[in-house]
């Protein structure tokens, strides 16, 4: 199994064998699982989430309406509840 990170994409790619998970940093630290499948040297663009207005979704940027924590594939998400 290897594990590789780039720091210019911001990328972690696990592979072990025949399969590759990748997960990436967005915006202020937030993990992300961006592709899990067949092998792959490297996850460019073309895998991007789609960008949509999400208004009415938890935003931690409120000067860009289309980030939303709602639809982003998080590795380890969150909550502000505590018991």
């Amino acid at each position: 199994m290897s594990v590789a990170y780039n720091p210019q994409t911001k990328q972690f790619r696990l592979r072990a064998g025949k399969a590759s998970y990748v997960m990436q940093l967005f915006r202020s630290g937030y993990l992300a699982h961006v592709y899990w499948g067949k092998a792959v040297r490297d996850v460019r663009g073309a895998r991007a989430f789609p960008r949509l207005d999400r208004a009415f979704s938890p935003n931690p940027d409120p000067s860009d309406r289309t980030f939303s924590l709602d639809t982003l594939p998080q590795e380890y998400p969150a909550t502000a509840a505590t018991s």
